[in-house]
């Protein structure tokens, strides 16, 4: 049938990292991460069946070391994090639906070497979390339908690339290849 939905969505959050360095040649990286988002959708045929607020919070702990070797010119830093979510989201002509959370712990191992001056390479590998965007819970009521029952993606990934520079007074070049 018929329908004319308006929506309202706003989004803040927090960002803070600390460095500490350890000693000459090892630095510690100590990060938070916070997001709130709150969605309040309206039907503009059928009031009554609006559903109410949507609201969820999105954040994360972590910690890295990271230890320079060769005066820095080799760099490995490992990493940790637990990240998370809480939603209590609504759905038209149902209301809310039950609250969900979830967290998962998250880490990563990544490699940097100067080979020469202007060639570096780098390499990583971890295990990473996606937790669905306010878009694909949503749905934008014109093309995007809203599934507000997904799951985190979490997944194994890797990568390698390198970098070739150069830079002179006037001109910097560079080339960069990455595979993952």
């Amino acid at each position: 049938g018929a329908s004319v939905t308006d929506a309202e969505a706003v989004s803040e959050g927090l960002y803070a990292s600390v460095r500490v360095p350890w000693g000459r040649h090892q630095r510690w990286l100590v990060l938070a991460a916070a997001r709130g988002e709150e969605r309040l959708g309206h039907d503009l045929l059928y009031p009554a069946q609006s559903g109410g607020a949507s609201e969820r919070l999105i954040g994360g702990l972590g910690v890295e070391d990271e230890l320079g070797f060769f005066a820095d010119r080799l760099t490995v830093t490992a990493g940790v994090r637990l990240d998370g979510d809480y939603n209590r989201l609504a759905v038209p002509t149902t209301g809310a639906l039950a609250p969900t959370s979830d967290v998962e712990p998250t880490g990563r191992v990544t490699a940097r070497l100067e080979v020469a001056r202007g060639l570096l390479l780098r390499a990583a590998v971890g295990r990473f979390v996606r937790f669905p965007t306010l878009l694909e819970l949503f749905g934008d009521g014109a093309f995007v339908l809203p599934h507000p029952l997904l799951r985190p993606e979490k997944a194994w990934a890797g990568d390698v690339g390198g970098t070739l520079h150069a830079d002179t007074r006037l001109v910097h070049a560079s080339l960069e290849a990455s595979f993952f």
